[in-house]
């Protein structure tokens, strides 16, 4: 959708533009052919709508922009923060630079054996510092590390609740007997 906003607004620019350039050039044309005074208002109206229309869209156009800019601006200062938060609650967990190192990456969804490619290292000591993550945190894995950063992302209260048990309810129902059994 964003895509075809970004094409239809230029060319429909672009073409109303057209339109009023061409519609000058034939009222400059027919003031000197000296034509009826309908056509002449009809030509004008159809240049006064179709330049109406430009400055219409180029402030819808510089208002989306703003406000696109703006958006993008809030994403990453929110990110920034995040990022700032992760590192903050790292430090206050102790761990080594290596082991925060592999923490930073385990949250990106990197695998042991990407992180350990990524650092030259081992795939055994990256799990050694993963392991080590997790005791200096009081946290059981992966799953519990990215959750311990990901909850306060998420909506608070019942509406959370409410809306964790709908999808889990929906994904039991559309869940299909795995191995060939038979569904009870």
């Amino acid at each position: 959708m964003r895509n075809q906003t970004a094409t239809v607004i230029p060319l429909t620019f672009t073409l109303l533009s057209a339109i009023s350039v061409f519609g000058v050039i034939d009222l400059v044309v027919d003031l000197r052919q000296g034509v009826s005074r309908f056509h002449l208002i009809s030509e004008i109206a159809i240049l006064m709508l179709s330049l109406g229309s430009i400055y219409w869209l180029g402030s819808v156009w510089s208002r989306a922009w703003t406000v696109a800019v703006s958006a993008t601006d809030l994403v990453d200062r929110h990110r920034l923060g995040l990022a700032e938060n992760i590192e903050s609650q790292l430090r206050a967990w102790g761990p080594t630079k290596a082991e925060s190192c592999v923490a930073i990456l385990l949250l990106k969804g990197m695998s042991h054996q990407e992180i350990a490619n990524r650092c030259n290292r081992s795939e055994r000591t990256i799990r050694q510092h993963a392991v080590a993550v997790y005791l200096k945190s009081g946290l059981a894995g992966r799953a519990e590390l990215a959750a311990f950063f990901i909850e306060d992302l998420l909506p608070p209260g019942d509406s959370h609740d409410a809306q964790t048990q709908r999808l889990a309810s929906d994904a039991r129902s559309q869940s299909t007997p795995s191995l060939g059994r038979k569904a009870a």
